[in-house]
């Protein structure tokens, strides 16, 4: 039995079965007249029906799977949860553009080593672009930053 295996499936078991209920809650409607829940209930019964199959396949296979968590980088793991608060904290004030290529030059050059050229290169274009379908395409508003009042 890998443990590991039967307690994820048993939890993803549990919020599946929460998707589906409050999916159910919410109203499946018709085939050809969705309610607000009919996705909620194929997705919450997607879920339970993978995570039966992890939970089976980690009761019946008996070899020694690895342990969990043994040659993580540990000081990496923090410095990215604090890279992730850094930006959640500064994204209002300095807005998206300026916040999000910081972030990931951070992510980047200190996280996973990566050359400064090719690094400031993934960092500016994914963000402008990112920026770019958000903002433009779906028109939906990403923050400015209340810095910038101040400055202009």
């Amino acid at each position: 039995m890998k443990r590991a295996e039967v307690i994820a499936g048993l939890g993803f078991l549990a919020i599946g079965g929460v998707v589906m209920w409050e999916g159910i809650d919410l109203g499946i409607g018709r085939l050809r007249q969705p309610g607000a829940g009919f996705s909620l209930v194929g997705l919450g019964g997607a879920l339970i029906a993978l995570s039966l199959v992890v939970t089976i396949q980690g009761l019946v296979d008996r070899t020694a799977g690895p342990v969990l968590f043994r040659d993580t980088r540990w000081g990496r793991v923090l410095a990215t949860v604090i890279a992730l608060v850094t930006y959640a904290a500064v994204l209002p004030l300095i807005g998206f553009l300026a916040a999000t290529p910081i972030l990931l030059l951070v992510l980047l050059r200190a996280i996973d080593p990566v050359r400064w050229p090719i690094a400031g290169a993934i960092a500016v274009s994914a963000s402008g672009i990112t920026w770019y379908v958000i903002q433009k395409w779906l028109a939906i508003q990403l923050p400015a930053g209340s810095l910038w009042e101040f400055v202009s």
